[in-house]
């Protein structure tokens, strides 16, 4: 895993790039794509986000499901194909280099889950801040679920399984991608899950809720009334 030859494009054995590939590929705006596509724009019908939960509401389900399948691939892709060695070379377990690029490269190259989790961090960062869009987007929960299962399976099938609970429930998609956060921050703390996801979790949590952030607000006011 750790042989140059086993790189997809060794040339491009560059972690920062994957990070900027990454960004590129999580703001690919697929739920414009697809609601136009579908004859619908998500970002003028429903909660005017352009997410997949909005294009199922404006589109129909199938044309969500497809959007939520993508958003999730364009989240998990770069990370899986870091942590499979096809893209960054662990320096760590480089042999035949001599000492002067070995220290260079371990002094800005992290191990492979590490610049997994950033990869994963940029792309939900590029898709709630796409540039095809004007620095707008969605809200990011598609794509964290699409790292987190490139990440730590069993953490996704577990969110997976209290996300889809929460909204059977409340039919609100806010209140699960909510519950979702929580759970990312919740089960990261289990002894099995390792720091770069508990970074990854944090992260994405954080960047889910602040784009909820006036459901946040109403929820507040509503418990607030006397």
């Amino acid at each position: 895993m750790a042989d140059s030859n086993h790189l997809l494009i060794p040339f491009l054995d560059n972690p920062w790039l994957w990070l900027i590939i990454a960004y590129v590929l999580g703001a690919l705006p697929f739920a414009v794509w697809i609601g136009r596509r579908a004859g619908n724009d998500p970002r003028t019908g429903g909660s005017k986000n352009p997410g997949a939960s909005n294009v199922a509401r404006t589109a129909g389900m199938r044309w969500g499901l497809i959007t939520l399948i993508l958003d999730a691939c364009k989240g998990g892709l770069i990370p899986s194909l870091i942590l499979g060695g096809y893209l960054i070379c662990n320096p760590q377990q480089i042999q035949g280099q001599d000492t002067a690029e070995m220290l260079t490269r371990i002094s800005w190259h992290s191990g492979l889950e590490e610049w997994a989790a950033f990869a994963g961090v940029s792309s939900v960062l590029g898709h709630i801040t796409s540039p095809f869009l004007n620095f707008k987007g969605g809200r990011g929960v598609a794509t964290a679920l699409g790292v987190m299962f490139a990440l730590h399976f069993g953490l996704a099938s577990l969110s997976v399984f209290v996300w889809l609970t929460v909204l059977m429930l409340s039919r609100t998609p806010a209140w699960s991608s909510l519950a979702l956060s929580a759970c990312f921050i919740i089960f990261s703390q289990a002894t099995n899950v390792s720091d770069s996801v508990r970074i990854f979790s944090v992260c994405a949590a954080t960047l889910i809720v602040v784009r909820h952030w006036t459901h946040l607000q109403k929820l507040y006011r509503s418990f607030a009334k006397p």
